[in-house]
């Protein structure tokens, strides 16, 4: 009777038969009044089961249960996600009133979590569902032990996808800063290298055992730094031969898991750069060879040429190329796959 009083049910309250009535059979013939007025608050108690026998009411307990809109914002998932996840069966709330609004306990938080991780991980809903509606601990430790092995390889792929965007921004950072007009020596570390010959000149040649480096590194390290570098040699540029492109190879500072990678042993290098065309190249070398002989300098016949600026980072069709032959000569140094 207090409830219809605090519901305003003004018409019931009058009627003869109210006050002959259990409770049980009030809440039996008015049970479809009671629940269309009833007013939702964050304290308040929700009829969810009558006894129509013995008038026993079962009540939800507000403050142990969320509505949609708060579940979805306390796990950063939208409507639309969990209403699918019911629709498929998968994650169903706990309570649905007579108008179609949906209640969870607190208690389905773990379950709903535990289907976001495995969603994240990339399982698909189906498998998800099946270990939610078979899941035991043994099952649960073995997805997951699954999963940590991916997550552990994954993790591993984006250092190493970090650690080239990193060098590719000091790359840049250092071409900006230097002075490409000087020729001067420069002390470097080990460098490794994988070196393959080509048909002279042969564009073709060229890409294709350019392609079968990149092919190989690939399946190694797949996020290794390289440049594409060529040799060559003294006994050509002294006779002002300087396109013999019979080579390429790929320079690394970090050696890479291949059994036939060569070194490139540490020492100080004579460094010039060439800005222009690739048909103007020969000033560079002959400039470099004018220094080498004013400075009286002994250096190996060796010649090692690469890209500063590759095209990814610059469409200009500007060539920065780099020249480096050492000092210190090493028998063997050179080897081909």
């Amino acid at each position: 009777r207090d409830l219809v009083r605090s519901r305003g049910l003004g018409d019931v309250y009058k009627r003869q038969d109210f006050y002959n009535m259990s409770a049980g059979d009030f809440l039996h013939h008015y049970q479809i009044i009671i629940y269309s007025n009833h007013i939702m608050h964050r304290n308040h108690r929700m009829p969810i089961d009558c006894n129509y026998k013995t008038g026993e009411v079962k009540y939800m307990e507000r403050k142990d249960y969320l509505t949609t809109g708060e579940l979805t914002q306390l796990m950063g998932i939208t409507k639309h996600t969990l209403f699918h996840y019911d629709d498929i069966g998968l994650f169903q709330p706990k309570y649905i009133n007579e108008k179609g609004y949906r209640f969870y306990s607190i208690d389905q938080i773990d379950i709903l979590n535990t289907i976001l991780v495995l969603r994240d991980l990339d399982m698909p809903l189906k498998e998800i569902q099946t270990y939610v509606s078979q899941r035991t601990p043994e099952l649960f430790q073995q997805i997951f032990l699954e999963h940590e092995a991916q997550i552990a390889k994954q993790i591993k792929k984006l250092q190493s996808m970090k650690k080239w965007m990193q060098q590719q921004r000091n790359k840049i950072q250092i071409a900006e800063q230097t002075d490409f007009s000087k020729i001067e020596i420069t002390t470097y570390p080990d460098c490794y290298y994988l070196y393959r010959e080509a048909e002279p000149n042969s564009n073709q040649s060229f890409s294709k055992n350019l392609n079968k480096l990149i092919s190989l590194l690939q399946k190694t390290n797949p996020y290794l730094d390289y440049n594409i570098a060529y040799f060559q040699y003294g006994k050509n540029v002294e006779h002002g031969i300087y396109d013999a492109y019979d080579n390429v190879a790929l320079l690394m500072g970090q050696k890479p898991a291949i059994k036939n990678c060569q070194i490139l042993p540490a020492g100080k290098y004579l460094t010039a750069y060439h800005v222009g065309h690739w048909n103007t190249i020969g000033e560079t070398y002959e400039r470099m060879l004018n220094y080498k002989k004013q400075h009286q300098l002994k250096t190996s016949d060796l010649y090692i040429e690469y890209d500063v600026v590759n095209n990814f980072i610059t469409k200009n069709e500007i060539y920065k190329k780099k020249f480096e032959f050492d000092f210190k000569y090493e028998k063997g140094r050179m080897f081909f796959l």
